[in-house]
């Protein structure tokens, strides 16, 4: 199944654009997933990596 065909212009550009859908709908997943879990780990915005230990009162 190739992307670029030359004898269909308009079935292509659909294509690309439902691929970059699709690319973009992934992401946005992958982000939101990879908040939650930073989420859960420790307050978000801290700059710190997880699994380290955070000093207390901080």
């Amino acid at each position: 199944m190739p992307i670029f065909d030359s004898d269909d212009p308009d079935g292509t550009f659909r294509r690309v654009l439902k691929l970059g859908a699709i690319g973009l709908f992934l992401c946005g997943i992958l982000i939101a997933l990879l908040a939650w879990a930073s989420g859960l780990k420790g307050k978000p915005g801290t700059g710190k990596k997880p699994g380290k230990p955070v000093p207390a009162g901080r």
